[in-house]
């Protein structure tokens, strides 16, 4: 493959994945963003640098976004959002910052590709589409090129 097929390969997963994502889940998503205070975003390794990216194009926006973690990043308060992005679903980091969300009456939104997960509980469950990723377990992998996993598009809201 030519270094643009792959590219246009790539591309096309990701529409195919947005296609999937359900309007009702994007505009609660859009309402809770609206409607915070504050948004927080956290994760670990590559779902961290994606979350990274959304929390700079709120603040871009307008809104009050922060990255957990960071040196300049306020406290939550009641109300406030906390995104949760964890492809696992059970990074023991991201459970204890969603605990303390939890107890401080934050919101608490999550992104990740195991809806089934036990760790990251948020009260009520959006069915996502079929994950197609190297961590779900009887489910093939997608045989294109993103690599290790694919591409985020699986939402659970509070």
């Amino acid at each position: 493959m030519t270094t643009k097929e792959i590219l246009l390969t790539i591309t096309d997963e990701l529409t195919d994945c947005l296609a999937d994502l359900k309007e009702e889940q994007l505009s609660e998503l859009e309402l809770l963003i609206r409607k915070a205070d504050k948004i927080f975003v956290a994760g670990a390794g590559r779902s961290l640098m994606m979350i990274r990216g959304l929390a700079m194009r709120l603040m871009h926006m307008g809104y009050k976004a922060y990255v957990v973690g960071e040196t300049t990043t306020p406290a939550l308060e009641p109300g406030d959002l906390l995104i949760i992005a964890s492809g696992s679903g059970n990074t023991e980091t991201l459970t204890a910052i969603a605990d303390k969300c939890k107890r401080l009456g934050g919101v608490l939104a999550l992104i990740t590709t195991m809806p089934d997960s036990k760790r990251l509980t948020v009260s009520s469950i959006f069915p996502p589409p079929p994950p197609k990723t190297a961590k779900t377990k009887g489910v093939p992998s997608s045989p294109a090129p993103t690599p290790l996993s694919s591409p985020y598009c699986f939402w659970e809201m509070p």
